[in-house]
């Protein structure tokens, strides 16, 4: 299955009425197996980095600035994972933060570390027993390079902050009697966060 990436250009007539987004270009990204595009960053120097699942394992295409492939990386770290968020750093390379449901060690979450040309430089796993591992629906990157994360376990809703190695520095449970699971969360610039679910 292709990947579709659609770049889009609004252009805003007056505050209140905007025309319909021009399409600059349209690419499919198709390595040959199941694509699942999940977030994509643009890149200070130019071009887009877009993390995707390939058949359950995080991969990632390089693209120049009209759309075209210029390197494909597909880890063989995770046997599953979901990539959560991508940033470009300023030497060139990139972090991801991926969940990994490698189901023969645990599952918890990874942070992968690529270079300019998409290869791996390490990968910091952090696993848990199924009973402990949340899962995971979104991350945001906090101003020190760390992360907070946010999910479900155990029928709460589940936040914690890591470091940028993806060590735990916190974890708090949000619930009533009934199911709830974290959706959206995002870091504030006086270093806490906000979440929603």
């Amino acid at each position: 299955m292709k990947l579709n990436v659609i770049i889009a250009l609004t252009l805003f007539v007056t505050q209140a009425f905007a025309q319909p987004p021009d399409t600059l270009w349209t690419r499919y990204l198709d390595s040959g197996f199941n694509e699942d595009g999940r977030v994509i960053t643009a890149i200070p120097t130019g071009g887009y980095l877009v993390a995707s699942r390939t058949s359950g394992v995080p991969s990632f295409f390089r693209l120049n600035e009209t759309g075209n492939v210029i390197w494909y990386y597909q880890t063989d770290t995770l046997e599953q994972g979901v990539p959560l968020g991508i940033w470009a750093e300023e030497n060139g390379s990139f972090t991801v933060l991926s969940d990994d449901r490698t189901a023969s060690r645990g599952a918890g979450w990874c942070v992968l570390h690529l270079n300019s040309e998409g290869v791996l430089n390490d990968c910091c796993e952090h696993l848990f027993t199924a009973a402990e591992a949340p899962s995971l629906k979104g991350v945001s990157r906090a101003q020190d390079g760390g992360f907070y994360v946010i999910g479900g376990l155990n029928d709460e809703a589940y936040t914690a902050r890591l470091n940028s190695d993806g060590d735990t520095l916190w974890t708090q449970l949000y619930g009533g009697e009934f199911y709830d699971c974290g959706q959206a969360i995002v870091a504030t610039a006086d270093g806490g966060c906000f979440s929603a679910g």
